[in-house]
């Protein structure tokens, strides 16, 4: 080192990015998965595997659990339902609707995200022969890496459709929507004819 020079220390080379694993884009089909690994809304054996990229946070996996809140009112359905998440096969008992945090150490796991059923579910479950443990479950396979935190939406279905909405990020539509948009013309057009035929019920009584 040269008089009048100060030491420079020596400038650390640039360290490259955690490694991030995620879930293999290929389809499900042909994928190491477990035996009753249950598919999510809309998904098919040959639909990709999506992406769930951790992001910086408490070491696990954060389920965002929602549901349709104009079905019924909001307070009523956390009260009459609650979401049910299992991971690797246990149960977590303080699952909740929103944000649910479930710590587990690094690796692939496999969470599991459906809906406990309550009276109202259970009564449209009975004709449509889906079993009430398996009503709005779906699977997903996780990744968790050291100081990260995995989010995965879960959304409830609208009706007694199987499968619920799993996946790194929420839907538009909640499961079952397509239900509702080809009853709801029907009811309406039902409901104006029995409009009709009241009024001229009351009409022919009262005029005679």
């Amino acid at each position: 080192m040269q008089p009048g020079h100060p030491h420079r220390a020596p400038i650390a080379a640039p360290q490259p990015p955690p490694f991030r694993p995620v879930t293999p884009g290929q389809p499900y089909r042909g994928t190491m998965l477990p035996a009753d690994f249950i598919l999510p809304y809309d998904a098919t054996p040959d639909s990709p595997m999506p992406e769930y990229v951790p992001a910086p946070g408490p070491t696990g996996i954060a389920v965002e659990a929602a549901y349709f809140t104009w079905m019924l009112p909001p307070h009523c359905y956390r009260w009459l339902a609650k979401p049910r998440i299992v991971v690797n096969g246990r149960e977590i008992a303080d699952a909740a609707w929103g944000t649910t945090h479930v710590p587990v150490p690094p690796g692939v796991h496999h969470v599991r995200v459906g809906t406990d059923p309550h009276w109202i579910v259970a009564l449209r479950i009975i004709p449509a022969t889906v079993p009430a443990n398996k009503f709005g479950f779906a699977d997903a396979m996780i990744p968790v890496v050291p100081g990260h935190s995995t989010t995965v939406h879960y959304q409830s279905p609208l009706n007694n459709v199987p499968a619920g909405a799993l996946g790194p990020e929420p839907r538009q539509r909640f499961p079952g929507w397509r239900y509702y948009r080809v009853m709801m013309p029907v009811l309406v057009a039902v409901t104006l004819v029995c409009a009709v035929m009241f009024v001229l019920c009351v009409v022919k009584l009262v005029f005679g």
